[in-house]
């Protein structure tokens, strides 16, 4: 999985729950040989609010799951 497959999974993720998204901006894509699974943390802001999330995908690039920080 590249950076770009999931940003761009996450951004539509994202925009499925808040019509008002703007992205801001996202850490370099991580990969965890033990758990065989991808994390980056996405930084994005809602209703002028700056909110970030760490986003989980497994090594096929399906989103496992995601949570607010």
């Amino acid at each position: 999985m590249e950076r770009d497959e999931a940003i761009s999974k996450i951004t539509d993720d994202l925009k499925k729950r808040y019509s008002d998204l703007k992205f801001i901006g996202a850490d370099s894509l991580k990969h965890d040989d033990t758990l065989k699974e991808y994390s980056i943390i996405v930084k994005y802001k809602v209703r002028n609010e700056d909110r970030a999330t760490v986003y989980y995908f497994d090594e096929s690039g399906k989103i496992l799951r995601h949570f607010n920080l």
